[in-house]
């Protein structure tokens, strides 16, 4: 089975919504048998859950089928794509938790880096498995404000509720947005450009299908 796409309708494939590439590991082990599965290194990158948010927000710009889904329009602010994701759930902005951990709380994969300390996370797994990557050059970075700069003290809550399981299981407890001034006034998905993203990059080196 190739871990990529293999959509059964528009928005889902068989375990999910999005492609093949957005499995948990427990569809994976599920898919695989835990014999290969438990067989392979696993690991994971993730991020702080209120940069992601914004990440994501900024990336529906790109993705008519994603805000036809979620009934999203172009122009909508920030929190109104927060609003909308609190009702209709998908794999693009699902907790990172229900990726790595199983129903009893347990981490299913072998080592979980963090995306702020990016180059040092690359690094070990570099290391674990074998591989000589010099440099890791910083693809597909947004062109955009610090992601502080989109919240209020509303949105700063929302995403602390719709992530709770996220800031809790990797520490992120202390990484909530400071909210010193109004959300910026161009806090749109379209308001900006991206390219290829680091994570984007790593997949390639390591011949791996995971989402950023």
């Amino acid at each position: 089975m190739e871990l990529w796409m293999g959509f059964d309708g528009k928005h889902h494939n068989k375990y999910q919504t999005g492609g093949l590439q957005h499995l948990h590991a427990g569809h994976i082990k599920s898919e695989f048998g835990p014999e290969i599965f438990n067989r392979y290194f696993k690991f994971s990158i993730v991020r702080n859950p209120w940069d992601k948010a914004v990440s994501q927000f900024r990336y529906m710009a790109k993705r008519d089928d994603l805000r036809e889904y979620l009934g999203m329009k172009p122009d909508d602010s920030f929190k109104k794509y927060l609003e909308l994701i609190s009702k209709k759930t998908h794999v693009q902005w699902e907790p990172q938790v229900r990726f790595l951990f199983d129903d009893s709380g347990n981490s299913m994969v072998d080592y979980i880096g963090r995306f702020e300390s990016f180059a040092e996370s690359v690094g070990t797994v570099t290391n674990r498995i074998g591989l000589q990557v010099s440099k890791i050059p910083h693809a597909n970075k947004s062109r955009r404000s610090s992601f502080q700069d989109y919240y209020d003290s509303e949105s700063k809550e929302i995403v602390s509720a719709l992530y709770a399981e996220d800031v809790k299981a990797f520490g992120y407890e202390d990484a909530r947005p400071s909210v010193l001034n109004a959300p910026r006034s161009d806090s749109r998905p379209n308001a900006g450009s991206k390219q290829q993203t680091a994570v984007g990059l790593l997949r390639r080196l390591l011949g791996i299908t995971t989402h950023a």
